[in-house]
């Protein structure tokens, strides 16, 4: 994963609470970033964070990110060794104490205000970085190797020798100055003076001319073993690819034949699933058909018994005339309700079976009351209670009541 990818997926992690060890992805980024850097002199990560300095959306930044930068740039813009980072955060100091990696552990935002020189040290940092690539080769190099590393820390190294070394000298020439100056109020001359100067500028020259011999030889060992192991690269990618694009047909083969066995079942399963279907609508029609039939033959049977009843007992009691009125009105709003159902089970296709007298008795359609073993044929006295049938059906949903003659 790319120092870009490694940044992204923590934020997604932490939106959704679910962070890996803190110590564990400083570690990874700041490996990822400086090894960007050093081999292509470019990373996506340090150009999304420019960017987004320059359009003034980034004003605070998470404390580790800004912990791996200011490594990352203290690696390669002051060739400073790898700090230690086994017990604490480098470069974070809370209250003038060191940050242990348990403190970030506990839950928090742990995010900082940008430091005033923060986006001068990311310049700085993209700059030197594509300074150091574009040294090693004329163009920028894809990767480098351990070894192409261990020779830039050799660079550095030197870098540092001789900014001690000029140190040394300027405290020499410091010390020398003081002599001078004590000389000067005795009998030292200004040949003498001349001398220690000229002296001191040689042992500056020699050491500089030193300097860049050991960093060319470096550089030049550096672009050889480079080139080496860039063609010892090249042969096993050509390789790989082989191997890939063989491995890539035996899949294909592989996925068709597993498509097509896949594609037999789904159809298998799709008429199975279509008959399921089919069975299911069928029963629950009939359930909801039958549930119908039910309410029907109840509602009927409330409207003929007991509001009949009611209406009768009223008018022989000499109940009030607005009470009979109004027992009239429920009866002729449930007789319309009755009608308007109806209608409805017409639409539905099921029919009210009401036999008149002297009809005849059909055992799938009518149900005996009045007597045991009641024969086909035999004529209707009166029907008690309606019944339902579906149109076209052998058996009624629900069978009319009747008495025989």
């Amino acid at each position: 994963m790319t120092a870009l990818d490694i940044y992204q997926q923590d934020i997604r992690d932490q939106q959704s609470g679910t962070l890996q060890p803190r110590q564990q992805y400083y570690a990874r980024l700041r490996d990822a970033l400086h090894q960007e850097l050093m081999q292509q002199g470019y990373s996506e990560l340090l150009e999304e964070l420019l960017e987004e300095i320059r359009a003034g959306k980034l004003e605070r930044i998470y404390v580790l990110d800004y912990a791996v930068l200011m490594e990352c740039h203290s690696m390669i813009v002051l060739g400073r060794r790898m700090r230690d980072a086994s017990a604490y955060v480098p470069h974070l100091h809370l209250r003038g104490e060191k940050v242990m990696w348990e403190a970030l552990e506990q839950p928090g935002s742990f995010v900082m205000a940008l430091p005033l020189d923060f986006p001068e040290k990311l310049r700085q940092l993209r700059s030197v970085s594509r300074q150091l690539v574009d040294a090693r080769d004329d163009t920028v190099l894809p990767q480098a190797d351990s070894a192409a590393q261990r020779e830039i820390e050799q660079v550095h190294a030197l870098n540092k020798l001789l900014e001690e070394r000029c140190k040394a000298l300027e405290e020499e020439r410091e010390v020398l100055k003081g002599r001078i100056r004590d000389l000067e109020e005795g009998v030292i001359t200004q040949q003498v003076r001349y001398a220690i100067e000229a002296r001191r500028i040689q042992e500056e020259e020699a050491l500089r001319a030193q300097c860049e011999a050991q960093r060319g030889v470096a550089k030049e060992a550096f672009r050889a073993q480079y080139a080496q192991e860039q063609q010892s690269a090249a042969l096993r990618r050509a390789q790989e690819e082989q191997q890939a694009a063989a491995q890539a047909e035996e899949a294909a083969r592989a996925q068709a034949a597993v498509r097509q066995e896949m594609a037999a079942d789904l159809r298998q399963l799709i008429a199975l699933l279509e008959g399921k279907a089919r069975a299911w609508e069928d029963g629950m029609r009939g359930a909801d058909l039958r549930m119908l039939a039910s309410c029907y033959v109840a509602l009927d049977d409330l409207l003929n018994r007991p509001m009949a009843q009611l209406a009768l007992d009223a008018q022989c009691a000499g109940t009030d005339a607005a009470v009979l009125a109004d027992i009239a009105l429920v009866q002729g709003t449930l007789a319309d309700r009755v009608r308007q159902l109806e209608q409805a089970m017409a639409r539905l296709g099921l029919m009210v079976i009401r036999p008149s007298q002297g009809d005849l008795y059909q055992p799938a359609w009518h149900l005996s009351t009045a007597a045991r073993g009641a024969q086909a044929g035999a004529p209707i006295a009166r029907c008690t209670h309606p019944g339902v049938k579906l149109e076209g059906a052998a058996e009624a949903l629900i069978k009319a009541e009747v008495w025989l003659e």
